[in-house]
């Protein structure tokens, strides 16, 4: 990151191109631009958490309470992320017509991921709750998706999700055990076309199976869907103690995977043109302040001339 100068800021430079400010207390330096997920057609639910009171940046589900910010260090992508201190509520968003989780949608293609930071990962700590329901005449059948933590592990539980398949409840875990107070990204995807439903972790597959009648890839598929009697709630973080960065849910089988903090673009920063006041000045040295993290760097280059160049 390159810090600014204290009087003028950034104001002193005409262009800048894959690089963003952040603030660092008081001070907005200047960073490569992070890989934040961008809003898309198929996205459904992208939550930043970069600013106090930042719902669902795609507008299909609206935010019911407040959460806490974490920011610095605390941060995975961009400026800021969701802290959760073992409250009862987490974040509760509800879902508007047009989002996956509306009763009697039958869903296809979906990828849901997102950056944890456990703190001492502990058995039953909820990550993301949905519940729903269909009516057996007489009674309810509830359905549920639940990601969790187990064993060290994240759990994700599909309770009578996908229609009419036959183990009423589907389990997905992980075979590493997660290290207390470290980021991963974890993911998981479901192909329509194929049954196969695989589990991620820092873009490496860590368990799959197909959600079919075989238990193979085949043309026959059991889909999600959401019960007509369901509500369009879904929970972040009720009971968890862990910090949630860059979580998003979208309606595709999300092909490539890119879990890296940057991406792998280059950051230019151009100044704009200085007089120095006298014909054949010449340049003595460039001071910064800078911070490069391993297998980064800065590069300066400059030119000097007796006119401006023209525009063109």
């Amino acid at each position: 990151m390159i810090f600014p100068d204290p009087t003028t800021g950034w104001s002193g430079f005409s262009d800048r191109s894959h690089a963003a400010e952040k603030n660092m207390g008081d001070l907005k330096v200047l960073t490569l631009q992070e890989n934040e997920y961008d809003p898309a057609r198929d996205t459904d639910l992208l939550l930043h958490f970069n600013e106090e009171g930042q719902g669902d940046e795609m507008g299909n589900y609206t935010l019911k309470n407040n959460w806490t910010r974490g920011t610095g260090n605390s941060a995975r992508r961009g400026n800021g992320s969701a802290v959760f201190q073992n409250r009862d509520d987490g974040i509760l968003l509800e879902g508007g017509p047009e989002s996956l989780f509306t009763p009697n949608h039958i869903w296809q293609d979906f990828t849901l991921e997102f950056w944890l930071y456990p703190a001492n990962v502990q058995d039953g700590e909820t990550i993301f709750l949905w519940k729903g329901a269909e009516r057996m005449g007489r009674e309810f059948q509830t359905q549920e998706v639940r990601i969790s933590l187990q064993g060290r592990r994240v759990l994700w539980k599909f309770d009578q999700f996908f229609e009419n398949y036959p183990k009423k409840t589907l389990v997905l875990t992980g075979t590493r055990s997660l290290l207390p107070r470290t980021w991963h990204h974890h993911l998981i995807r479901f192909n329509s076309h194929t049954g196969l439903l695989e589990y991620l972790v820092d873009g490496v597959p860590e368990n799959s199976l197909h959600v079919t009648p075989s238990g193979r890839e085949e043309a026959q598929v059991f889909l999600p869907r959401i019960g007509k009697s369901s509500q369009s709630l879904v929970y972040i973080g009720p009971n968890l103690t862990a910090i949630v960065d860059e979580f998003r849910l979208t309606g595709t089988f999300q092909e490539q995977i890119n879990p890296q903090r940057f991406t792998l673009n280059t950051g230019i920063l151009l100044s704009r043109i200085l007089d120095l006041g006298t014909r054949g000045s010449s340049l003595t040295r460039i001071k910064t302040l800078m911070d490069i993290p391993g297998k980064t760097g800065v590069l300066f280059s400059y030119l000097l001339a007796e006119n401006t160049y023209p525009k063109g």
